[in-house]
């Protein structure tokens, strides 16, 4: 699969699509009632032909980042490097962060392709 060339190139946890799919259908509660945030970083004419339900646009993510509380956030694109970059960023401005805001950044394996 392409998303095997860069998998080890972003610092950030993979999730798979049947362990997202699993969650979703047991109403985004995950571990310990962790919500679950869907990012789809992709542009809006992509968001536009194919999205997966409930999903944000970044824009709509980082607006309401704050006020979700303690919740694990999947990103994902057509084959995973976008998200995989958006992911890590994410991550690595969290940790410097002062809010205390408990969010997790996985990216979705393989992502939509």
């Amino acid at each position: 699969a392409m998303c095997e060339e860069f998998r080890d190139k972003f610092d950030v946890e993979y999730v798979t699509a049947s362990e997202v799919l699993k969650r979703v259908r047991d109403g985004g509660d995950g571990v310990k009632g962790r919500a679950l945030a869907l990012v789809d970083v992709r542009g809006e004419e992509e968001r536009e032909t194919s999205r997966l339900p409930n999903a944000m646009s970044v824009e709509e993510y980082e607006a309401k980042r704050d006020s979700m509380g303690a919740h694990d956030c999947v990103c994902y694109c057509t084959i995973g490097y976008r998200s995989g970059a958006f992911a890590e960023k994410l991550a690595k401005s969290a940790s410097t962060r002062d809010d205390n805001v408990d969010v997790k950044y996985y990216n979705l394996y393989g992502s939509i392709l």
